[in-house]
């Protein structure tokens, strides 16, 4: 019998320190059965990542967009579906600084229903300039707040570059 790779679900007491958003699942994110349907996920998290800019780093996101013309797309998403997500359920969703890169902000976003983890995702922001359409390199503001967080949450570095 083979070890399972899988890591172990995340636990709340974890989050401890780390910006948590209130997270309510609504039924234009379920199917038919109730279900939050799967793509709706990264749509909740993403929401979630706006309210960390503004609440947490103190940023606004939607300023990088319009007004700095830096897009802050994702070159990487992922997650494990620990436990289904139903509508009306309240969950809270945690942000931890996983990698501070070169152009890349690494985010792990953990949510639970209570106590129970529900979701575990990893999503890779890149800075792009909105103009030329390439990666840049992460504007220093967002850098030190990125950091700022992280160390603040006591944190790890890992791969810092």
């Amino acid at each position: 019998m083979q070890a399972s790779s899988r890591a172990a679900p995340p636990v709340r007491a974890d989050q401890a320190g780390l910006f948590g958003a209130p997270v309510r699942v609504r039924f234009s994110q379920c199917d038919p059965a109730g279900i939050v349907y799967f793509p709706r996920w990264f749509d909740l998290l993403n929401g979630v990542v706006e309210d960390w800019f503004g609440q947490a780093l103190g940023l606004d996101y939607r300023g990088f967009h319009q007004k700095r013309g830096i897009g802050l797309g994702y070159a990487r998403a992922e997650a494990d579906f620990l436990r289904p997500g139903f509508w009306d359920d309240r969950l809270d969703v945690f942000v931890r600084v996983v990698r501070v890169g070169g152009a890349a902000l690494d985010l792990g976003l953990t949510g639970f229903r209570g106590d129970e983890p529900v979701l575990a995702a990893r999503l890779v922001i890149v800075t792009t300039d909105l103009s030329q359409r390439r990666a840049i390199p992460l504007p220093e503001d967002l850098r030190a707040a990125a950091e700022r967080y992280r160390d603040a949450c006591h944190q790890d570095p890992i791969g810092e570059t």
